[in-house]
C-alpha cells in the first residue's frame, strides 16, 4: 500500500489545508509496517494527477483539499484522510489503525 502525506516543508509538517501547493511524502506499507519512505517534489494535486503520479496511490492524507479534487481521487478509487494532525507519522499512524480496525470487522 502506498499512502502519500501533503506536505509543504519536505515532511516535517502536514500541509496547512488552504495551501495547494508542496510536495508528499509517500509511505510504502506492507502488513502494517512502514518499508520505505520517499519525497514526492512540490507539485500541486492537480499537476500530480494530470502527470498519473496518483495513479501508485492508495490514500492520500491532507489538512484539507478542495471538494473538487476530493471527489476526484475518490473517483479515482483513493481512499482520502483528512486529518486535524500536524505530524505527518502522527496522520499515518492513525490512518493505519483505522485501516487495521476495518479489517478486524471485516
Amino acid at each position: 500500500m502506498k499512502i502519500a502525506v501533503h506536505t509543504t516543508d519536505g515532511g516535517k509538517h502536514i500541509a496547512n489545508p488552504f495551501v495547494r501547493s508542496g510536495g508528499f511524502l509517500v509511505y510504502d506499507v506492507d502488513k502494517w509496517e512502514i518499508k520505505n519512505c520517499h519525497y514526492c517534489p512540490e507539485k500541486t494535486l492537480d499537476q500530480l494527477i494530470e502527470a498519473k503520479d496518483v495513479a501508485e496511490w492508495d490514500a492520500i492524507i491532507s489538512r484539507g483539499l478542495p471538494k473538487e479534487i476530493k471527489n476526484q481521487l475518490e473517483q479515482m478509487g483513493k481512499e482520502v484522510m483528512i486529518t486535524f494532525c500536524d505530524s505527518p507519522q502522527n496522520a499515518l499512524r492513525a490512518f493505519l489503525s483505522n485501516k487495521m480496525q476495518e479489517e478486524i470487522i471485516h
